[in-house]
């Protein structure tokens, strides 16, 4: 049996409208959640070569969410683990202290509807799996697991 997990694209899905469910258990996403979740093997080979992209130009990243005035956002996204399953979700960073970057959740969880945007968390750098950059014209940086996961929202 594959295995799925959900991996949030936050906002970055505009217009995605078809209603996905989940490998594992056919439950629905919430209609109004459906552009901000898709179920994605977790063994896809274009995944892994987005988290690789990512992990390897992660330093470039941290070099550019120094320079404050050019970024209106700064995110990264790692793996969770939420009651039971592993969800993959986007973080607002603040800071990076010792290796681990500090900040609050971007999203809400799918899994855990206590687990909401704001809430506080750190990952260290190792487990990051995707890096964003939004600059002041809304050009986006990184984002690279962003279209492996559209391909699964059509």
């Amino acid at each position: 049996m594959r295995r799925f997990c959900w991996i949030s694209v936050l906002a970055v899905c505009w217009g995605c409208a078809s209603g996905p469910s989940t490998g594992d258990t056919g439950a629905r996403v919430p209609e109004s959640e459906q552009g901000n979740y898709a179920p994605v093997n977790a063994d896809d080979p274009e995944v892994a070569a987005a988290k690789k992209k990512a992990q390897e130009s992660l330093d470039s990243f941290i070099a550019k969410c120094n320079k404050e005035d050019l970024y209106k956002a700064k995110m990264v996204k790692f793996p969770m683990p939420v009651k039971g399953k592993t969800e993959h979700i986007w973080m607002d960073v603040s800071e990076l202290k010792d290796g681990t970057f500090i900040g609050t959740l971007a999203n809400d969880s799918f899994y855990d509807p206590q687990l909401k945007v704001g809430a506080p968390v750190s990952v260290h750098r190792n487990d990051v799996e995707d890096w964003m950059l939004m600059d002041m014209k809304d050009n986006m940086e990184g984002g690279f697991s962003v279209e492996a996961v559209r391909k699964h929202l059509k």
